[in-house]
């Protein structure tokens, strides 16, 4: 058989064993373009979404319950084997109608009851039910379950412990009830029991909680985000006498500098004035000899015959 090449990674397969086929009629040559091993690495196997996607393009059911099993065998090797099932065996006659198992796969994990459907979830969900309620109840029990302990959750304040405890006694109590009820037995020893665990819970009516209030202000504001409300932190108002003392400090440094308008003139000056003494400091007119024999001219009355170094002055004065 002629090899063809895969554009992905380049290599050349045979077209029959290293190819998904495809029902597609938009697939020419009834197969994937990518070959099998590329769309492994792309694909995840435990991502619904992604395989579904897959298999819509080559046109194939999506057969879930046995992705599952296949899954648990042969790990990120699964679609090469699942893909097979489609070219030999009991689908080979390209004769199911994927569209009614994608669209109960889908409503099934929209409606969070996928477990319920897939044997293999369905055993994992089982243990874990087993491993929390401590007994090897019925499925359908195990449902009932559950149910009343999400009521006990949503109406009572349940915390972690005792009361989380209490309340899985609880509700396996009220199942027994039911069942003692539904066989024609006497329930009074069995109410008593749901009483006592009750009172000791405290799962009554002054415990309950109303879920039409906020207990919280987070629950409040959570509630008002939802309604299209956004918080604004500042909206330029005073709110506060912080708020107060800061537009009066702006108001007064805006007056100030408005209301002056020499004011940066005589910055400029006084920093120009600032300059010039120190650069006068700085300049030596006559050196320590010079100024001795003026001071003492001046004290005899006589005339100083030296000269006055001016520095630049005398030099622009030329």
């Amino acid at each position: 058989m002629a090899k063809v090449p895969c554009p992905s990674c380049k290599q050349f397969y045979e077209e029959g064993a290293h190819f998904a086929p495809s029902r597609s009629k938009w697939a020419y040559h009834k197969r994937s373009d990518v070959c099998v091993y590329c769309l492994e690495k792309q694909l995840d196997p435990t991502n619904f979404q992604d395989v579904d996607s897959l298999l819509r393009h080559l046109d194939l059911p999506f057969l879930l319950d046995d992705w599952m099993k296949l899954y648990e065998a042969n790990g990120a090797k699964t679609l090469r084997t699942y893909v097979k099932m489609f070219a030999e065996g009991e689908y080979a006659d390209g004769l199911i109608n994927w569209t009614y198992y994608n669209d109960k796969w889908a409503k099934a994990i929209a409606e969070g009851t996928l477990e319920q459907i897939v044997p293999v979830f369905t055993d994992t969900w089982l243990a874990d039910m087993k491993m929390k309620w401590q007994n090897d109840y019925k499925p359908d029990e195990f449902h009932y379950l559950e149910n009343l302990y999400e009521n006990l959750l949503k109406s009572q304040n349940i915390l972690p412990g005792i009361s989380q405890s209490l309340a899985l006694m609880l509700c396996k109590l009220i199942l027994g009830a039911d069942q003692d009820l539904r066989a024609g037995l006497p329930v009074k020893d069995r109410i008593a029991e749901i009483k006592n665990i009750m009172q000791v819970g405290g799962f009554e009516t002054k415990g309950s909680k109303n879920t039409g209030d906020f207990d919280t202000a987070g629950e409040l504001f959570v509630w008002l985000e939802k309604k299209g409300w956004q918080p604004k932190f500042y909206d330029g108002k005073n709110r506060d006498e912080v708020d107060i003392v800061m537009k009066d400090t702006q108001a007064f440094l805006r007056r100030l500098v408005l209301n002056e308008p020499g004011l940066i003139d005589q910055v400029q000056q006084r920093k120009d004035a600032y300059i010039a003494s120190k650069e006068l400091e700085s300049e030596v007119f006559m050196s320590e000899t010079q100024f001795d024999s003026y001071e003492s001219s001046i004290l005899s009355g006589d005339s100083y015959e030296g000269t006055i170094d001016l520095g630049d002055d005398d030099e622009d004065g030329e």
